[in-house]
């Protein structure tokens, strides 16, 4: 898939927030495939969750929240070929109030290029996967391009945990 730049802008409204996270999510997350609204509030309620602390994430400074919206403005030259059409998204960005509800998310998954938001999802959004790739690399969290990356990397992080004890 390749995409010259577009002139296209997705106009991303977060409800008003206290604090945004980033993440890398795990693979028995990933398979709670968003059916419906309620099945993505669970599946970004449950990131938090303590069985999930094995993968990093990252409260954004306000600085990194601004520049969400303009990874939304612009597009890179994307010449990566897609694993599958697969939709497991392995990278969060979650808004929160000041109760830690989630109220805005963005999901991406880089194994098929494709971008989700919730709540007001919009199509063709996968034009912008380059730039939240790029995004997600400067926070310092891996991006996998394929499921045996991904768990490698899951397994590895299995290891060390063990090794900690």
């Amino acid at each position: 898939m390749s995409c010259k730049g577009n002139t296209e802008h997705y106009d991303w409204k977060v409800s008003k927030y206290k604090y945004v996270k980033a993440y890398v999510i795990p693979d028995h997350l990933a398979c709670l495939c968003f059916v419906n609204e309620m099945r993505k509030k669970e599946f970004i309620a449950r990131l938090d969750s303590a069985q999930n602390k094995l993968l990093p994430d990252k409260i954004l400074s306000e600085k990194q929240v601004l520049e969400i919206e303009t990874l939304f403005t612009e597009t890179i030259e994307n010449d990566t070929e897609r694993w599958a059409d697969c939709f497991n998204p392995r990278h969060a960005i979650v808004y929160y109030d000041d109760q830690h509800r989630p109220t805005n998310a963005i999901l991406a998954c880089f194994e098929c290029s494709k971008i989700e938001t919730f709540p007001n999802a919009q199509e063709n959004l996968d034009l912008y996967i380059e730039n939240f790739r790029s995004f997600f690399e400067k926070l310092g969290l891996p991006v996998f391009n394929n499921p045996i990356e991904h768990q490698a990397y899951i397994d590895s992080l299995k290891t060390l945990k063990k090794t900690k004890k």
